[in-house]
């Protein structure tokens, strides 16, 4: 199956590979010149703390052994390691490894084909257009996706060590084979239908299935499709545990959307116009006169190839590679926002060229066409594509560019929206401001505009509207603790202070040990003037991070300016009321230095006495405990809280005797004393002295019918007197 020009050509086929190198630089080259994309680029590279430092061994060994951003892709992670150790934080050098990885996809492919096939040209213009078709520019020209050229060119490279293993039959390719795609793999769970492709080669180019056991062609590939399964559970788990967004669809509407999305790429792959980095979903194309269209093109396809399997078997080949391929990304499992994305046609789009070049190619030669026109033709053809690829690429340049050429070419993009507006943050602020509004009114439930709007507005000192932007993303996904801190910042700046320790209290709760987060609440509960609490978080900031020194120098500044009207400003009760607080948040050291204060203020010691007693029962200091019960009694014998807590205090230390003598001073006092008769009933319970601690127990039902403990213990007396 060789064209006339294949049969004639005095062209060595070692120029081939320098023309298509030369081919992909010429479209690809500019965009060493564009920045770093503001949608994915922060999260993998500029904002990723363990990309920021360059190639560390602790860093190295963390990309290996963890889920970051909800991928295990280690190979990936050590690329841009290895880039920032090499060229710093610089966009240029890190498009330019793009261009070189897909460089050498494309000679891969070409060699993949001409080994195969030996057809020079046929294999040449697939690389070809390939190399430069405008799909491929979102690939190439985003930093984030270094993914996608590094998980295409190991996949390539695994096809190539194949088909030598297939030839030879030797296991150094073999075990190749099983390396490249573990490679492949590991830098993107893409090509997890690899295997699949191996078997379709095996029936053509190298019609493995006519001369060899087909179930020896299975087995051999076991390997490759444990890896499979392997990496679809880990995509699955990295997904759940980094809770990666997505669309909750119905099955049918993924079903729809499935034959949609492919007629959507092969249009696109024949007329690759309105392309852009987010095409959002839609209800509106599931319409029943698209979707029968779809599925009768797909139908015709089908049949087609599969009535020319013998005769053009490049058809079938071809069409399942294609298909087979985008399987993972086509929607029937729904990972993302997006309806379709131009980086998904990286390799599936290499079935379809076949089929349209092999086809062309053997209609020429039917047709018995002249070299020279065909020569002509494919020129053309690669212009256009170098062309629009090129206009294309100019869109990459930063994020304002990508952004307004996605709203030129797209509707609804509510992505495109809230990128625009980051983009004109500095320069045009209003602009921003109404493009996020734009993203919200589009898409309600996406809450990236409003954090962005939020962190605007904080900046043009709107503390009230940033509130209300950041209450309304934080409805939309609780998770978001830097907007709940900021919003607390807001409200204390608008001198809500209450509602802005609220927010930080929360926050506290939630991360314990964050030093940030006490500093922060202590600041606010200093600004409210309530010295203690501010000075409690504080130590506790200091506390949790001995090196966290804005939080020690907030400590010894308080210290300092207010020690003196901490206390001496304040009345009894006020020192009492904090005294409380203090002993609710189990800060007991603090609360008793209160206590001590307003003993020294008050007429009327017992209470005081009777709290920090309480203090140091909880403390568990109980003989500190038991000092300052008996002090009360000393001056007022008649006091029955004191004994009561004398009681509980003396069966905890196990003073039994001591602890019914000061139940029943209790009851002789206030003989429905419920804690009394129930302490005493569990003294007489375990002494077997029965009939006493159903007493007891009845005592306190008596009082209260609802006291399930008592209930229970009084059945258990009555079965043992049964």
């Amino acid at each position: 199956m060789t064209i006339p020009s294949e049969q004639t050509s005095r062209i060595p086929s070692v120029l081939v590979p320098i023309g298509l190198v030369l081919l992909t630089l010429i479209v690809f080259w500019p965009i060493h010149t564009a920045d770093f994309f503001n949608y994915d680029d922060p999260e993998f590279v500029t904002q990723n703390p363990l990309v920021v430092e360059g190639l560390k061994a602790d860093h190295l060994y963390q990309v290996w052994t963890s889920y970051l951003m909800g991928l295990w892709a280690p190979v990936t992670w050590t690329s841009y390691l290895l880039d920032v150790e090499l060229f710093g934080m610089s966009p240029g050098p890190m498009h330019v490894v793009n261009v070189v990885w897909h460089t050498i996809s494309v000679l891969l492919l070409f060699f993949i084909l001409f080994r195969s096939t030996g057809a020079l040209w046929r294999s040449a213009l697939v690389a070809a257009v390939f190399a430069i078709h405008p799909l491929r520019v979102e690939s190439v020209a985003w930093i984030a996706e270094r993914k996608d050229v590094l998980s295409v060119c190991f996949g390539l490279a695994a096809v190539w060590t194949y088909m030598e293993y297939a030839r030879s039959s030797r296991l150094l390719p073999y075990f190749l084979t099983i390396f490249c795609f573990l490679l492949c793999l590991m830098s993107k769970a893409m090509l997890v239908t690899l295997p699949f492709v191996l078997l379709l080669i095996d029936y053509w180019p190298l019609d493995r299935w006519r001369r060899e056991n087909i179930r020896r062609l299975i087995l051999e590939k076991l390997p490759l499709f444990i890896l499979t399964i392997f990496f679809c559970i880990l995509t699955v788990l990295g997904h759940q545990q980094y809770g990666a967004v997505q669309l909750e669809l119905p099955l049918s509407n993924r079903l729809e959307h499935t034959v949609i999305a492919y007629i959507w790429y092969i249009l696109k792959l024949w007329w690759p116009a309105g392309l852009t980095f987010f095409y959002a979903y839609s209800d509106t194309l599931h319409t029943w006169p698209r979707l029968i269209g779809a599925v009768l093109i797909l139908t015709g396809l089908s049949v087609v190839s599969l009535k020319y399997l013998r005769t053009k078997p490049y058809l079938i080949i071809g069409w399942l590679w294609f298909i087979g391929t985008l399987v993972p990304a086509i929607g029937l499992v729904q990972a993302g926002m997006q309806a379709w994305a131009d980086r998904y046609m990286y390799f599936p789009m290499i079935g379809i060229l076949i089929m349209i070049i092999w086809s062309v190619a053997d209609l020429a030669d039917r047709w018995r066409l002249k070299p020279f026109g065909l020569a002509i033709a494919s020129g053309i053809l690669l212009i256009v594509l170098m062309a629009v690829s090129r206009m294309q690429l100019t869109t990459w340049q930063n994020t304002e560019t990508a952004a307004r050429h996605a709203l030129q070419v797209t509707s609804g993009n509510f992505i495109a929206m809230t990128l625009l507006g980051s983009a004109l943050e500095d320069k045009a602020p209003s602009e921003a401001l109404r493009q996020y509004q734009a993203a919200m009114k589009t898409n309600p439930w996406f809450f990236l505009p409003y954090v962005r709007g939020g962190k605007l507005l904080e900046q043009l000192d709107r503390p009230g509207e940033a509130v209300g932007y950041y209450a309304a993303a934080l409805r939309l996904d609780p998770t978001l603790f830097e907007f709940q801190l900021r919003m607390g910042q807001s409200l204390q700046k608008l001198g809500r202070l209450d509602q802005a320790i609220d927010v930080y209290l929360d926050l506290n709760r939630r991360f314990p040990g964050d030093p940030q987060m006490h500093q922060v609440t202590g600041a606010a509960y200093e600004a409210l003037g309530d010295f203690d609490l501010a000075l409690l978080h504080y130590n506790e900031a200091a506390e949790l991070d001995p090196t966290y020194t804005l939080a020690s120098e907030h400590k010894e500044q308080l210290q300092e300016k207010y020690a003196a009207q901490m206390i001496a400003g304040l009345g009894v009760d006020q020192i009492m009321r904090r005294a409380h607080r203090l002993h609710r948040l189990h800060k007991y050291t603090s609360s008793l230095q209160f206590f001590r204060q307003a003993l020294l203020m008050t007429s009327e010691p017992e209470q005081v006495y009777i709290q920090m007693g309480d203090v140091y029962a909880q403390q568990g200091s109980l003989d500190q405990a038991v000092a300052l019960y008996q002090q009360v009694l000393t001056t007022n014998p008649r006091a029955v809280a004191p004994k009561r807590k004398l009681g509980t205090i003396y069966l905890k230390q196990g003073r039994t005797d001591l602890a019914i003598e000061q139940y029943e001073a209790v009851l002789a006092k206030t003989p429905d004393d419920i804690e009394a008769h129930y302490y005493l009933g569990n003294i007489q319970l375990a002494g077997k002295e029965l009939a006493s601690a159903r007493r007891h127990y009845e005592a306190v039902l008596n009082t209260d019918p609802s006291h399930f403990a008592a209930r229970r213990r009084l059945q258990a007396v009555m079965e043992l007197m049964d």
